[in-house]
């Protein structure tokens, strides 16, 4: 009988002490889990903090437009924000335009803050004498638009 009391006082040891280690196994799991999960969240929002701050660091404006013989856009683009920009799209009328800079450099013109940079592409447009829009985009997706006289071929 006293054999029999001892055993069954062990079993309710073991029992218990596994039912503490499951759990614990289980806490741990989850603990790093979160943790992970909150890591990967935190360093998002960073991210996409970091992004929009520099999207509202990011200022520039069409400083000049000419519009020469119905086909060649040349935009002057004026970085007065405290970041670099670069140019990614230029849109006349609506149409994306291959844009090189005065060098040749295709997209992605690089423009430091406090400069100018000239955006050059060819289209063909309606007549001398008519109105174009134009659009330039950077890489932060900021835009600006304005809109221009096609000139006279001189």
């Amino acid at each position: 009988m006293v054999g029999a009391k001892l055993s069954k006082g062990i079993s309710e040891i073991v029992t218990a002490v596994l039912l503490i280690l499951i759990v614990t196994a289980v806490g741990i799991g989850l603990l790093m889990y979160s943790t992970n999960y909150f890591s990967y969240q935190t360093s998002d929002r960073n991210l996409v903090n970091t992004q929009a701050t520099n999207k509202l660091l990011e200022n520039f404006i069409i400083a000049n437009a000419m519009v020469e013989n119905n086909e060649d856009v040349n935009v002057s683009v004026y970085n007065y924000g405290s970041i670099s920009m670069t140019i990614v799209g230029l849109y006349v009328n609506g149409n994306l335009m291959n844009i090189t800079n005065v060098a040749g450099v295709p997209l992605g013109i690089k423009i430091n803050p406090g400069t100018n940079q000239w955006v050059n592409s060819s289209t063909s447009l309606n007549s001398a004498g008519s109105t174009v829009s134009i659009e330039v985009v950077s890489s932060l997706g900021n835009y600006y638009e304005n809109y221009y006289t096609v000139q006279n071929p001189t």
